[in-house]
Formats: C-alpha cells, sequence, structure tokens
C-alpha cells in the first residue's frame, strides 16, 4: 500500500459521515481529500407540499425573498456578490418537499460560505419594499410558465395525478396564490419551517468530517429546536383514468402520459429506475421506436419522480398537433410492451450500467454531488454505492413484474396540450 493511502480501492468514494446537532440539524458530509473546493447544501422541509390556503406559493414566494437581503448583506446584489466576487456559486431553490439553499467556494472562503448560509437562514430582511417589487417579478415569471404549453400540461399533469394531494401543489406558485400572500405570512411560514429537526444539512470538501460538523454547528446554533411542525404524508388518491386536453400553443403538441407510483423508498424504486433507463436513454426504446423508425415525434422521454410519499412514472412526447392522438397511443405501446414482453439480458445490462454511469457523472463536481447527498438524506435514500448494488440486482423478471403493476392503462392520465381547433385526423392518403 502505497504511502497515504486510505486503504480504500481504488476508485472508491470516502464513506459518508452523519451527525445530529444539539438542535436536530442533520449534517451529512463526505470527504474528498485534497479538494480545494467546499460545497454546502441546506435543505428545509418547506417546499410547496407544506403550503395551506393561507400560505399558497410561500415556498416560491421564498425562492426570492431569501436572496432579497440579509442583516448583513442588505441588498440582493450585494448578497449574490459576495459569493460571486469570490468565484463561487450561490442559489435558492423550491420544490414539492424543500427550499434549498446552496452554496460553493473555495476552501479559503469556508467562513464567508458559512456567514452567508447563517444570515440567509436566520436573518433574512423580508423587507417590504423589495417584496412588494419581488411580487410583480414572480406574478410575471408565473404568467410566461403558464404562457408555454410544455410547462403548463407538466403542471397539469402533476396536479391531474396528484389531485387532493399535498403534492399537488404548484412549486412555481401560482397567480392568486403569490398576489395574496402578505410578508407576514411569509415570514411566519418560514420561521415555522425552520427548526433544527427539519433541516439537513449537507457537506461535501476537502476537510475532515468532524471539522465540518464542528464549523457547521456553531454557524447554527441559533437555530430553534422546535416546535417541529408534523409533517403531512398521505396516501395517494386512487389511480384512475384520466385525460385532459388543453388549448394552447400555436403550431405544437406536447403529450404527457402519467401513471402513480410509491413513495421514494419503496422496495420498487431500483426495478422502476432501470425500466425508466431502458426506456428513456436517447437509445431507448422511446426514441429508438417513435421518433427514430415512426417519426412521430421530435422529443421523447420518460422520468420517475419520486416523493416521501408518492410519484409518478411519467412519459412524454413532443410532436405535431395531427399526429398527437397517434403519439398517446405509440406510448401506451410501448408500455404495454413493457408489461408483456421480458428485457433482454444485454438491453438490461445496457439499461443498468447506463443509469450507474449517469449518476457517476452527475455527480462528478462537488457542486452535483452535495445536492445528491443532501436530498438523498431527505429522502431516507441509501448512498449511490449501494444504490449502485439495488440496480444491479434487477432481473428481466422484476422489470416485468413493476410493468404489470403500475402501467395499466386503467391507472394512467394523460395531458395534451395542443393549439385550439387543431386538425388531429393524422396525415391522410
Amino acid at each position: 500500500m502505497a504511502a497515504g493511502s486510505s486503504g480504500r480501492p481504488v476508485g472508491a468514494a470516502p464513506p459518508i459521515t452523519s451527525q445530529v446537532l444539539p438542535n436536530g440539524i442533520t449534517v451529512v458530509s463526505r470527504q474528498r481529500p485534497g479538494s480545494q473546493v467546499v460545497a454546502i447544501d441546506v435543505a428545509v422541509r418547506a417546499g410547496a407540499r407544506y403550503e395551506t390556503t393561507s400560505t399558497a406559493s410561500a415556498a416560491r414566494f421564498l425562492e426570492s425573498a431569501l436572496l432579497l437581503g440579509t442583516d448583513q448583506w442588505p441588498s440582493r446584489d450585494a448578497l449574490l456578490r459576495t459569493i460571486s466576487g469570490r468565484g463561487g456559486q450561490l442559489s435558492v431553490d423550491a420544490g414539492r418537499e424543500i427550499v434549498e439553499t446552496s452554496v460553493t467556494v473555495g476552501l479559503p472562503d469556508l467562513e464567508l460560505a458559512l456567514d452567508v448560509v447563517q444570515q440567509i437562514l436566520l436573518h433574512s430582511r423580508f423587507d417590504d419594499q423589495a417584496l412588494e417589487r419581488e411580487r410583480n417579478v414572480i406574478i410575471r415569471q408565473i404568467q410566461e410558465r403558464e404562457d408555454e404549453p410544455d410547462d403548463l400540461a407538466s403542471d397539469v399533469l402533476f396536479e391531474t395525478v396528484f389531485a387532493g394531494h399535498p403534492l399537488s401543489h404548484r412549486p412555481t406558485g401560482t397567480q392568486a396564490g403569490v398576489q395574496a400572500l402578505t410578508v407576514e405570512q411569509i415570514h411566519g411560514y418560514w420561521s415555522t419551517r425552520l427548526v433544527g429537526p427539519n433541516v439537513i444539512v449537507g457537506v461535501v470538501s476537502g476537510l475532515p468530517d468532524a471539522s465540518v460538523a464542528e464549523r457547521l454547528g456553531a454557524a447554527l446554533s441559533d437555530l430553534p429546536a422546535g416546535p417541529v411542525p408534523a409533517v403531512n404524508y398521505a396516501d395517494l388518491p386512487a389511480a384512475a383514468a384520466r385525460s385532459v386536453t388543453l388549448d394552447a400553443g400555436t403550431d405544437q403538441a406536447h403529450v404527457y402520459v402519467a401513471v402513480p407510483l410509491p413513495g421514494v423508498t419503496h422496495e420498487d424504486r431500483a426495478a422502476l429506475r432501470v425500466m425508466n433507463a431502458i426506456l428513456s436513454r436517447s437509445s431507448g426504446r422511446l426514441f429508438t421506436e417513435i421518433r427514430d423508425r415512426r417519426g412521430l415525434v421530435y422529443s421523447t422521454y420518460s422520468s420517475v419522480p419520486q416523493f416521501a410519499d408518492g410519484g409518478a412514472f411519467i412519459v412524454y412526447g413532443g410532436t405535431d398537433p395531427a399526429t398527437s392522438d397517434e403519439v398517446v397511443e405509440a406510448i401506451k405501446t410501448e408500455l404495454a410492451r413493457m408489461a408483456t414482453t421480458p428485457v433482454g439480458n444485454a438491453e438490461l445490462q445496457n439499461a443498468v450500467d447506463g443509469a450507474i454511469g449517469s449518476e457517476t457523472v452527475a455527480n462528478e463536481a462537488s457542486s452535483s454531488e452535495v445536492v445528491s447527498l443532501t436530498r438523498n438524506t431527505v429522502f431516507g435514500i441509501p448512498p449511490r454505492e449501494i444504490q449502485a448494488a439495488q440496480l444491479r440486482a434487477v432481473t428481466p423478471s422484476d422489470v416485468q413484474r413493476v410493468a404489470q403493476r403500475y402501467l395499466d392503462p386503467a391507472r394512467m392520465t394523460i395531458v395534451v396540450a395542443r393549439p385550439e381547433d387543431a386538425d388531429t385526423t393524422g396525415p391522410q392518403p
């Protein structure tokens, strides 16, 4: 063994360490020996799913509000320049489950990064005038999203699949929700959700894990330990065939087909991911059959977003309005083939290798790995090394089993956005 070797196999990632701070914050970290970068990702369980009628769109408003200035850096420009002026990156993002603050800097600027994180979490100004200006910007952004047929169809798909469930809340907000929120409601929502047990901090850096936890504990010691609001996990609504057609766009149609799934820790997750890899890659079945062989779509893919208590298997096709109904049937045919015909060993191995490889490539940068590390902790997903082993254990019968279990047409939601009065009869002979 070479001097200074850690004893790990060549290419093996350092272990992940986890520690719970006195106020309940969970810190997960992975050391990259020799790295001169530190990436920090803070996830707060304050996503759109936790909004109520009186706080609708609060998560989306927080995505902007938390970057509008703090006690120490009182404007958006001052706050962003603090990190960008050092060559780093700073962002805040709102999703269905979490509101996430991410910062990446050079290792010498770690203390500055910790100061910025502390200020954003605990000392954001929530200035009335700045928030009023931002309200108008957010509403315009929502209007622009609603004018995009693809985005509109995607939002309607989630609202239909998860109808009546907290996961139906839009992380991008609604015009009515953003317009109705008061500064007090936004701040109150954040204060209620910002308690230690609701916070997970991920760190990827060149520092020893114990040093990372110690510095984070000092920086975030003022964050309260409670009271902890209850999670609103719930059973998904009963799966049923649903169809929605939207009059939207001018010259394209956007087709979505989806079925509901269980939450992210369900035992079928690995097989579902492999099925997604078989269908979705540029050499996958959807692209090969519907685009290359039949020329029905200009773009097609599948995805498998899963959350704490539910998820969806989604297939998309972008096409000409005249062939939108044909694309729906083509997608159904490919999904039915997954359920009726076992996958060959070579295709399965290719899909498994592709899923593992894409995950490895995606996490090469510290800033990407820390986001995966944090989100995996939020959802109780094991490290990617264990995930890789789970993927390699998937068999052709596993893939066929989950296809039969979930890809039933009686469970499918279909959303099609196409121009009003579009000719859907298809090409005529």
